[in-house]
């Protein structure tokens, strides 16, 4: 198998300047570069360029992908639209890394624990990857800490974290995990069982992270003047995209400070006690999913003993005929014929166990071996078939 990885980053907030743009290039003559991204893949070598310094100059998100089981998601946002504090408690070395640069917080998400998962062939292209992840950013900045705690469980799974480490603060709606944070869980390779265990702490979710109107509307009447007035210039003299991601980060943590104890959750479990009732409740599941296979299998097979019930009672009484027909074909020696006779011979077999004639059908059975003892491939599908 062939080595291979993709790179894709993507410039969200703003786009790139021809000068921006002609640095990446002298980075790879290969790569597609536009003033929204830069994604190149490799089937040997390796990207010459930094990552991270990339992360932190030009770009909003950045994806990588490997067949050798490596994987990892980037997403940068403004520092005015976050609040590092409540971020913290889920930072974990080399799974949930968070890294300032002057003007950002960059969240990376790793998974190396799965060698030979990925393949030559992904589940989806490569390119579709990131882009389905791109409204992870938006749910960041408006306070949703869901992300961040799937992140920390990917360390529970994959063995980060000793017995005794705590879990971080639980956040609401674990259970109600959206298409794009379902993505997302797939991305990092969550077992189902671990992520609906850990969402038994979880408090449904409300309006955690789109408040209703008139708690915006009020929230929005308490900021000063001058600082709505520097929304206003700041979107009408740039394109900078960042501008409603702060805007919506900071009235998230003016709600985490009026209400913190909306993300607390309930008592915190230990690393232990998580995977320990995953594996309890994966047990429970393959043990159901075994129920449900012996249960189907023993339907299939009663319809089948029903199928060959009514078969053979069509035949009833005919079965001087059936021997004839029997004789007839295999005085030939095609295969054809005597596939025909054996399936005739088995329901001549059944015929004599219903009605107790076991004993002549095994001597008209004898009589018939004799008379073709000579065509060795029919002999051999009576052996096979335990005609004898």
């Amino acid at each position: 198998m062939s080595e291979y990885q993709y790179y894709e980053f993507q410039a969200i907030d703003r786009s790139l300047t021809p000068a921006e743009m002609a640095e990446l290039r002298r980075l790879s003559s290969r790569a597609t570069i536009t003033s929204r991204l830069f994604a190149n893949e490799y089937h040997f070598g390796d990207f010459g360029g930094n990552a991270r310094e990339m992360m932190a100059r030009y770009f909003d998100a950045h994806v990588y992908l490997s067949n050798f089981g490596c994987r990892a998601v980037h997403f940068r946002l403004p520092k005015s639209a976050m609040d590092l504090r409540a971020l913290l408690p889920f930072r974990l070395e080399n799974v949930v890394e968070i890294r300032e640069t002057d003007s950002h917080l960059v969240l990376s998400f790793y998974n190396m624990e799965e060698p030979g998962r990925d393949s030559d062939v992904f589940d989806e292209e490569p390119g579709d990857v990131l882009s389905k992840m791109l409204p992870i950013r938006d749910s960041l900045a408006s306070g949703d800490l869901r992300l961040l705690y799937l992140g920390w469980l990917a360390g529970v799974q994959n063995g980060h974290l000793a017995d005794d480490d705590l879990e971080p603060p639980v956040p609401a709606g674990l259970g109600q995990l959206d298409a794009v944070l379902t993505d997302f869980s797939d991305f990092l390779w969550l077992e189902p069982p671990l992520v609906q265990v850990a969402a038994r702490a979880s408090a449904v979710l409300r309006e955690e992270w789109s408040a209703a109107r008139l708690e915006a509307r009020a929230w929005v009447a308490s900021r000063s003047r001058e600082e709505k007035d520097d929304w206003l210039v700041r979107l009408l003299e740039s394109a900078d995209g960042s501008v409603p991601l702060e805007i919506r980060g900071r009235f998230a943590t003016a709600r985490r400070a009026a209400d913190p104890e909306m993300h607390a959750g309930g008592r915190r479990r230990t690393a232990g006690e998580l995977r320990a009732q995953a594996e309890a409740l994966a047990a429970e599941w393959r043990e159901a999913e075994e129920r449900r296979r012996a249960a189907k299998a023993a339907e299939e097979e009663r319809r089948r003993i029903e199928r060959r019930q009514r078969h053979l009672a069509g035949l009833k009484g005919s079965e001087e005929k059936l021997w004839r027909s029997v004789t007839l074909v295999t005085e030939a020696s095609a295969q054809s014929s005597y596939d025909m006779a054996l399936e005739t011979l088995l329901d001549l077999r059944d015929l004599a166990v219903q009605s107790g004639d076991e004993a002549d059908f095994r001597n008209r059975l004898l009589e018939l071996r004799e008379a073709r003892k000579r065509k060795s491939s029919f002999i051999r599908r009576l052996d096979l078939k335990g005609l004898k």
